[in-house]
C-alpha cells in the first residue's frame, strides 16, 4: 500500500478496533475480499500495488470517483461515508453529459440560468458574512473570495 500518511493508518486502525465506522469498515472489508476472490478480478492473487488516490487531484476531467488504484489497472471506489459519489460541475453534468477530457472553460452555469437568483444568494452570503470586503456583484468575485465563501460557508448558507 503507498501514499497512505502515518495519521490515515492510524485512523484506518482505529476503525477496525470499534467505534462509529466500524461497520463501515467491516463492510469495506468484506468488499475487498470479495474483490481478491472475484473471477473478474484479483482471482486470489495479492496485488503488487495498491494507491491511495483520495489526495490526489486527478489530471482534466476524470469522472471515476476512484479512491484505490490497485496494480495500475483496477480503480475502486470506497464512498461508504461519502455523501457525494461525484462532484461535477452543472455544466459538466447537463452541457458535457460527464464526458471525459479536457473542455472549454464556459461562463459560470448558475450565471446563465439564474443570474438574478444567483446574485440574490451571493448577496445574502455577503451581507451574513459582514461584507468582509467581497464586492457588491457576484461577476467582481476574485478566486481569493471564492475561496472566502467556500470556507465560511462549509457549515451551511445563510437563510435568503
Amino acid at each position: 500500500m503507498v501514499s497512505i500518511s502515518p495519521e490515515l493508518w492510524d485512523l484506518l486502525g482505529r476503525a477496525a478496533a470499534g467505534g462509529d465506522v466500524a461497520q463501515d469498515f467491516y463492510a469495506a472489508w468484506a468488499n475487498g475480499k470479495a474483490f481478491l476472490e472475484a473471477a473478474d478480478g484479483l482471482r486470489g492473487r495479492r496485488p503488487a500495488v495498491v494507491e491511495w488516490k483520495g489526495a490526489q487531484r486527478a489530471p482534466g476531467d476524470e469522472v471515476v470517483p476512484a479512491d484505490l488504484r490497485v496494480d495500475h489497472v483496477f480503480l475502486v471506489s470506497c464512498k461508504y461515508l461519502s455523501r457525494i459519489l461525484t462532484n461535477a460541475s452543472p455544466s459538466h453534468l447537463f452541457e458535457r453529459l460527464l464526458k471525459g477530457g479536457h473542455g472549454v472553460r464556459r461562463p459560470d452555469w448558475y450565471d446563465t440560468v439564474a443570474p438574478e437568483e444567483y446574485q440574490h444568494l451571493y448577496e445574502s452570503a455577503r451581507l451574513d458574512l459582514g461584507g468582509r470586503g467581497l464586492p457588491r456583484h457576484l461577476g467582481e468575485l476574485t478566486a481569493d473570495g471564492r475561496r472566502l465563501l467556500r470556507t465560511e460557508l462549509s457549515a451551511g448558507w445563510p437563510p435568503t
